[in-house]
């Protein structure tokens, strides 16, 4: 009848370089480019790293960036990987980002400026857009005319709609002579450019008077 004898295994201890404790051999870090454990323990090696980073932080930080635009230059997965994550991670960090951009315009006007010009160059349609929508909500805004409830999207979409060579006027205007309206949807109508300018801040039956006069 055959023995089996179950080999005993000789656990390894090593002392560390830094602090000094003997530790088995598995807890350090295994080095496998090199073939063989690191000369610190785990805790050491994790204080020392640390302590780098304060010293260093904006040379790591450079560095760190530095490479990963040199991986995102040469390697198209990685770059769409990473543009899936941000558009992911962009609606619940839409704060942060925001006061990023504004640091980053506010240290650097000369790109942030050109960058604007061609935005503005390329997308004319837009630009006119937001500024008819976001101009008049700013003012309204200003002349507390837009109540709290209103639907803003309805506003949007009014604006959007706008025909060429219409402007969106306020039946009833914001500066009225006698009485102000609001910049709500059914307070908004399509007038020519010309009949806008004529009209001005009249009233609506004062505007009616005068076209027939």
């Amino acid at each position: 009848m055959k023995r089996r004898f179950r080999k005993r295994l000789e656990i390894k201890t090593e002392s560390c370089s830094t602090c000094g404790k003997s530790e088995p051999e598995v807890t350090f870090r295994f080095r496998s480019k090199r073939g063989y454990y690191a000369t610190k323990c785990i805790q050491c090696e994790s204080r020392l790293h640390h302590n780098y980073y304060k010293a260093n932080a904006q040379h790591v930080l450079e560095r760190t960036n530095n490479n990963r635009r040199k991986r995102l230059a040469r390697d198209p997965a990685y770059r769409e990987r990473i543009r899936t994550q941000q558009r992911a991670n962009r609606p619940k960090h839409l704060d942060t980002i925001r006061r990023a951009n504004a640091i980053w315009r506010r240290n650097h006007p000369k790109y942030g400026y050109i960058g604007i010009k061609r935005w503005r160059r390329k997308n004319p349609e837009k630009v006119r857009l937001h500024s008819l929508i976001y101009g008049n909500r700013r003012r309204a805004a200003e002349l507390h005319a837009i109540p709290p409830w209103v639907n803003h999207s309805e506003l949007e979409n009014i604006y959007k709609n706008c025909p060429p060579g219409y402007d969106v006027d306020h039946i009833y205007p914001l500066q009225g002579k006698i009485s102000c309206g609001l910049h709500v949807p059914w307070n908004l109508q399509y007038l020519t450019i010309s009949e806008n300018r004529r009209k001005h801040n009249k009233l609506p039956e004062e505007f009616v008077a005068t076209s027939i006069n």
